[in-house]
């Protein structure tokens, strides 16, 4: 490292990283589980290394609904400049719908928020967003 001492946390220092494999066993399917590697701090709490899996689905449903609601995935690529002014605008515009959506579930309950416009969940669609199953 030079003569620059190491850095608490710095992924180059093996001893303060650890690797995690990390068994998943589904609710609805008791007899099937998801394996996932993970690698961080070694210091890192049980209950926050088991979440970051579940992590991966609210990403993934972020990007579809940002592609769906904002235009990320409408354009034709003619240039680079033009494609990322594309994609900084519609990610710009996901994260302020994405920001409108946690305040009104902050002030009137997640139940009111339209998640970019789609409509609430009702008993007829299972209590999924929009009708999805």
């Amino acid at each position: 490292m030079g003569a620059q001492a190491p850095r608490p946390g710095d992924p180059a220092d093996e001893e303060a990283w650890a690797r995690w494999f990390i068994a998943r066993r589904r609710s609805e399917e008791p007899g099937k589980r998801d394996y996932y590697l993970g690698w961080g701090p070694a210091d890192t709490p049980v209950e926050e290394i088991v979440l970051v899996p579940g992590a991966r689905w609210r990403v993934e449903e972020a990007i579809k609904l940002a592609k769906s609601a904002c235009g990320l995935a409408d354009y034709e690529v003619r240039s680079f400049h033009g494609w990322y002014r594309h994609i900084t605008l519609a990610q710009l515009a996901a994260a302020f719908l994405a920001g409108c959506d946690a305040a009104t579930a902050r002030e009137s309950g997640p139940l009111a928020s339209t998640r970019f416009g789609q409509p609430p969940p009702t008993a007829a669609d299972g209590g999924q967003r929009g009708g999805r199953s």
